[in-house]
């Protein structure tokens, strides 16, 4: 394995550990905030709940850990997948070829989770970006898209076929095929949230 291989391998590691670590220690964080909550409001509160609350969260984590290095690994032994990119794959990521359909570069985790929530339909008055990262981050760590920061910039890969990836693939005929935004195109603020990465790499 060469130099550039073996560091674009340990990013795509690196990565994966600090959202999985990141989700562990929000997920804990929310715990520990409700159960505070109960017991300054003079709640009733078992140590045993709250320890089998904490080991709950704590098998999660373990889980979604387990979960993206064997998703790494199946998905370095596909070779010859065709994939149905919605934006040019730049050539800095082709070491990452492998984790799926690619949709470009957003400003944000948030800005990509908001597209999402938006391609849903849902109330635009519900769609804000702490949502959006949570969506975001949460997907990453099911495996269903996996994210990667760059120059400020986060790409995103889909899992061929899965709903996130229609999602983005529809947004992208959308444009496509009108020339310009459309009125949920104009809600998610368009081209500028995507950026189509030539710049953005």
């Amino acid at each position: 394995m060469n130099t550039s291989r073996r560091e674009a391998r340990r990013a795509e590691i690196d990565r994966d550990h600090r959202l999985v670590a990141l989700g562990f220690l929000k997920n804990l964080q929310r715990l520990v905030d409700d159960q505070l909550a109960r017991v300054l409001l003079d709640d009733a509160v078992w140590p045993d709940q709250v320890l089998e609350a904490v080991q709950a969260v704590l098998e999660a984590g373990a889980a979604e850990h387990r979960h993206l290095n064997d998703e790494r690994i199946n998905l370095r032994g596909h070779r010859g997948t065709t994939f149905e990119d919605t934006a040019p794959l730049p050539e800095v990521l082709a070491a990452y070829r492998h984790r799926g359909n690619y949709h470009g570069a957003f400003a944000t985790m948030g800005d990509a989770g908001r597209v999402l929530l938006l391609e849903l339909e849902l109330p635009e008055g519900w769609v804000d970006r702490g949502l959006g990262v949570m969506l975001a981050e949460m997907l990453h760590r099911r495996g269903e898209l996996w994210t990667f920061e760059r120059n400020g910039a986060v790409h995103v890969f889909c899992r061929p076929g899965n709903p996130a990836d229609q999602a983005l693939s529809r947004r992208a005929r959308r444009w496509s095929e009108r020339g310009g935004p459309d009125e949920a195109g104009a809600r998610d603020c368009g081209p500028p949230r995507l950026r189509l990465v030539g710049e953005a790499v």
